[in-house]
């Protein structure tokens, strides 16, 4: 393994710090992007029928607690949306 001499790494870490003005921005962004998500979640959840689009944390937690119930019927609306997420993930990386 390859390893920076001290003064090296130094360089490196303070080539990448950012400004105040910079940091605020990115967490100004970040939170923005945190709320759109939360948002399209909170609606895709009331609008179809208790599904999660922008996350598939949630339908696979809720997937996983139809199963442990024993709940056969309902559990494939929670698998589809996972299926397709992934096959759809595939191909965006091919």
């Amino acid at each position: 393994m390859r390893t920076n001499p001290p003064d090296a790494n130094a360089r490196l870490l303070a080539s990448h710090r950012v400004s105040d003005g910079q940091l605020d921005a990115r967490r100004g962004l970040a939170l923005a992007f945190a709320a759109v998500g939360g948002f399209i979640d909170a609606l895709s959840f009331l609008t179809l029928f208790g599904l999660f689009a922008g996350q598939m944390s949630g339908n696979t937690i809720v997937l996983g607690v139809q199963l442990g119930r024993g709940d056969g019927v309902a559990a494939p609306t929670r698998a589809v949306p996972i299926v397709v997420f992934v096959i759809a993930v595939a191909f965006g990386v091919a």
